[in-house]
């Protein structure tokens, strides 16, 4: 049974409907849709209401509900205790928004113009940087690990697989026995008997 207490909208007409047909299944037996239609204001909203197998009571938001007050899509739409949260976590975008606030109460300007000595202050600590790019200087740790691990890897097949590398390293840096003759006619062979050293340095890559 369905209850559907009377709505008054200066000259509204109130529609209800019941349908399970435009609901997924899962969200109960009935869906609830009351929508009141004025002729001076068109459509004011509508209100739905899905009433669950479990007694759980879902409302969705109308376009009446989101023109009177939209929901933020940007930073500079939220208030200050919407934007605090992403300030806390470390947001980038955040903590520029939040930073733009702060010029506005200072300097007591519009946000535009906070806006404006915002892009100030960042070309002033973007200028100690040259002549290298600011990006560039945020990125060189990064890059210098995957260069460092790019210029490792291929190194390592020469060490392994090529003999005079790997002999010229086993006399400076490890003074292992020096292989047979014969027994490091092919690449497989000195890789069988750098083996024996670059083992460890395998193990200590994996650390």
């Amino acid at each position: 049974r369905l209850l559907v207490a009377p709505a008054r909208v200066a000259g509204a007409r109130l529609s209800v409907t019941c349908s399970s047909a435009s609901f997924p299944a899962s969200a109960g037996r009935c869906a609830v849709r009351t929508s009141t239609r004025s002729p001076a204001l068109g459509t004011v909203g509508s209100h739905v209401r899905m009433m669950c197998s479990g007694g759980l009571e879902l409302r969705l938001p109308t376009r009446f509900e989101l023109k009177v007050n939209p929901p933020p899509r940007a930073f500079c739409e939220m208030s200050d205790d919407q934007l605090m949260p992403y300030v806390a976590s470390g947001v980038q975008d955040a903590c520029c928004e939040q930073l733009i606030r702060e010029i506005m109460r200072v300097d007591r300007v519009e946000w535009d113009q906070a806006r404006a000595t915002l892009d100030v202050i960042e070309a002033d600590n973007k200028s100690f940087c040259t002549p290298f790019p600011f990006e560039l200087m945020a990125c060189a740790p990064f890059l210098m690990g995957i260069g460092l691990s790019v210029s490792a890897g291929i190194g390592s097949n020469f060490l392994v697989f090529h003999l005079q590398s790997a002999s010229w390293f086993n006399d400076h840096f490890v003074t292992a026995d020096a292989p047979n003759d014969g027994d490091v006619d092919t690449m497989l062979e000195v890789g069988s008997w750098t083996w024996g050293f670059v083992s460890i340095f395998f193990v200590i890559d994996l650390c």
